[in-house]
């Protein structure tokens, strides 16, 4: 059976914790660091004004892909002509990264003191400037250079061809906006999140939790103890719920001590962790 944890906390007899997370990845899985050569992602993204390679200080390991961004070209958008496939309806991890590296050489770094704004969207369909489709995460309003952006997104279903844009608008200065190392990863069984804990007498407590975009088949295990040592998949479980299923209540517990709880989703045999 493999599972998927992460961590809930009670007061007074229960204490906030740190959370133990582990996620099984499904069959999307893409990854493109902008090569420019024959049959090479970087390719795919060579559109709508962009372009891929060593130029302007490159991208964070070697090629980038880059757009001038100044008063006469305030907004750029950037995505891949070619569709993300392979989709399965689990949640997707996006992380990439950014550079804004000034126009003239020696194109210094930029990001800390001129960065405008950056939307990120995904489309089932090409996207546009005027249609870019639904924004994913918050605006990205301040950056380092090379910082890695993460963002986490559900789809709501399976995507057969998803595609990913980013818009970003000047902020001052006359720039290169670099993106480098975009990376996708499907989520087929998440972590739940926002542990709380309720009812709590000498003896007996309620703990709850939020379900994952893409809640488990299987149910939620959860533990309990004494001890604040993170548990890890090989725990027995102090009990379990049914799907759908995202409250429990604890008894039999010992007046004057403190407890920690964890929780994690089931999945079933599957995702092995």
């Amino acid at each position: 059976m493999n599972l998927k944890f992460d961590h809930k906390i009670p007061s007074l007899l229960f204490v906030m914790l740190l959370s133990l997370s582990s996620v099984s990845y499904g069959q999307l899985s893409y990854s493109c660091d902008m090569g420019s050569g024959a049959g090479e992602c970087g390719r795919d993204w060579d559109i709508n004004g962009f372009a891929d390679g060593t130029s302007y200080s490159g991208g964070c390991a070697g090629n980038g892909l880059y757009d001038n961004v100044w008063s006469g070209n305030t907004a750029v958008e950037a995505y891949s002509g070619a569709a993300i496939t392979g989709h399965t309806g689990g949640s997707i991890i996006l992380d990439f990264q950014t550079k804004l590296r000034d126009y003239y050489s020696p194109y210094t770094d930029n990001a800390s003191t001129q960065w405008g704004t950056l939307k990120v969207y995904w489309k089932a369909s090409t996207p546009s400037a005027g249609a870019p489709g639904t924004q994913i995460g918050s605006d990205i309003t301040s950056a380092t250079d090379c910082q890695v952006h993460t963002i986490n997104f559900d789809p709501g279903g399976t995507v057969t061809n998803l595609y990913i844009m980013f818009v970003y608008t000047l902020g001052s200065g006359d720039n290169w906006i670099i993106f480098d190392n975009v990376n996708l990863t499907e989520v087929t069984c998440a972590e739940p999140t926002l542990p709380t804990s309720s009812s709590i007498t000498s003896t007996e407590a309620t703990i709850s939790w939020t379900a994952p975009g893409s809640p488990p088949s299987n149910g939620y295990d959860y533990y309990y103890s004494t001890s604040s040592t993170t548990p890890d998949n090989a725990t027995t479980p102090s009990g379990s719920v049914a799907a759908g299923v995202v409250t429990d209540n604890l008894s039999g517990l010992t007046p004057g001590f403190t407890y920690y709880y964890w929780v994690r989703s089931n999945c079933g045999s599957g995702d092995s962790i």
